[in-house]
C-alpha cells in the first residue's frame, strides 16, 4: 500500500515535471523539490522494505527452527506416551499379581488352618487310642483274673461247671 502511494507520488511528480516544463522557475523549483522529496521518501520506503524483508527472512528461519523443535517435541511426547502406557500395563500386571498373591495367601491360611485342625484331630484320636489301649489292657487283666477265678472255682467245685463261651452269648 505504501509502495503504491510512493509510486503514484513519483509518477505524479514526473507528470508535473513534464507538464510544467514551460512554467516559471519557481514553479519548476517547487516541482523539483517535490520530486526530491518523493525520491527521498522512495529511498526511505526501499530501506523499510529491505528491513522488512530481512526481518521476514529471520522470522522464516525462526519458524523453520521452531517447526523442527515442534517435531522433536512431538516425537519425544510419543516416546513418553509409549513409556507411560507400558508403565500402566506393568502397574496393572502388578495389581493382578497382587490379587493372585492375596488369593494364594488366603488359600495358604485356609490350608494351615485345616492342617492345624487335622493335627488337633490326630492328637485327639491318638489320645482316644491310648485310652482305648489302656481300657483294653485293663479289660484283658480283668479277663485274666476272671479266668483265674473261674479256674479256681472249677477246682473247688470239682469240674462240674461248664461256662459258656463268649461266642455263644
Amino acid at each position: 500500500m505504501m509502495m503504491r502511494r510512493l509510486i503514484l507520488a513519483c509518477a505524479g511528480g514526473l507528470w508535473c515535471l513534464v507538464v510544467l516544463t514551460g512554467c516559471k522557475d519557481t514553479e519548476r523549483e517547487r516541482v523539483l523539490a517535490e520530486t526530491q522529496k518523493a525520491k527521498a521518501e522512495l529511498a526511505k520506503v526501499k530501506e523499510e522494505l529491505k528491513a522488512t524483508r530481512e526481518e521476514r527472512d529471520v522470522l522464516n528461519t525462526t519458524v523453520g527452527r521452531l517447526s523442527r523443535s515442534l517435531q522433536d517435541l512431538k516425537s519425544q511426547l510419543a516416546g513418553v506416551v509409549k513409556v507411560r502406557d507400558e508403565l500402566q500395563a506393568a502397574a496393572q500386571q502388578a495389581m493382578d499379581f497382587k490379587e493372585q498373591i492375596g488369593k494364594l495367601i488366603k488359600e495358604r491360611d485356609l490350608a494351615v488352618t485345616k492342617a492345624a485342625d487335622a493335627q488337633s484331630m490326630i492328637e485327639k484320636l491318638r489320645t482316644q487310642l491310648q485310652e482305648n489301649v489302656q481300657k483294653a489292657a485293663g479289660l484283658e487283666d480283668q479277663n485274666k483274673k476272671l479266668e483265674t477265678m473261674v479256674d479256681v472255682l472249677k477246682k473247688k467245685l470239682g469240674g462240674e461247671i461248664t461256662l459258656p463261651l463268649l461266642g455263644d452269648l
